[in-house]
């Protein structure tokens, strides 16, 4: 009666109910555990973003997909619980934190975005070169920042050249040419870090 209690106030709007969705997402059957989400998802409060995570943490099933939903329905409000989870031990939970950091589109987010760029994993690897390309030129400063401060190996210099081709803009493209033609081939990209630095000075001071 509880569980229900809460369900039906949380469709309706009632923000009181969200401790008890956060009780059903932590003990509830899995068919309770939908509709505490469905509830979430309506009520769009800040407080419902730990329930989610939760729910999205839990499996990578129809909970997963429905929390996540939910998650990018919230828009900016769940941001920073995006960054934090860009530090889960599950890739693809990182995964996820890329692509909904990619649905805001929050140049801000970039800097601790592009550190996925050295992630060990390749799904989250390419997921963080697609979110910063199509950022455009507001993330070239975050990726040229890792670039210069981080040793380069073949899987970051392949997503990291994404990153940076991946951006549409001719001018921009122009001004990184010799950083995208060291990326480009990696017995040269040696001096990646030089030119990153150099490139960054130069953003910074335009």
């Amino acid at each position: 009666m509880r569980h229900a209690a809460g369900y039906l106030a949380g469709l309706r709007g009632d923000q009181e109910a969200i401790p008890i969705l956060g009780e059903i997402i932590k003990s509830g059957t899995k068919e309770w555990q939908l509709r505490a989400v469905k509830a979430l998802t309506a009520l769009r409060d800040e407080r419902c973003i730990s329930p989610l995570i939760e729910a999205l943490t839990m499996d990578r099933d129809l909970l997963h997909r429905e929390a996540r939903r939910a998650l990018l329905n919230l828009g900016p409000i769940a941001e920073q619980a995006w960054l934090e989870l860009l530090e889960h031990p599950d890739s693809h939970i990182r995964w996820e934190a890329a692509r909904g950091l990619g649905e805001i589109g929050d140049a801000k987010a970039a800097p601790i975005l592009a550190e996925g760029l050295l992630d060990e994993n390749y799904a989250v690897r390419w997921a963080t070169a697609d979110v910063l390309a199509h950022l455009g030129e507001r993330a070239i400063p975050a990726t040229l920042t890792i670039l210069s401060r981080y040793p380069i190996n073949e899987p970051s210099r392949q997503a990291a050249y994404h990153a940076l081709h991946g951006i549409s803009n001719r001018e921009v493209q122009e001004r990184i040419k010799p950083l995208l033609d060291a990326l480009r081939d990696f017995t040269v990209s040696i001096g990646v870090p030089v030119i990153a630095q150099r490139l960054l000075m130069e953003w910074e001071q335009s």
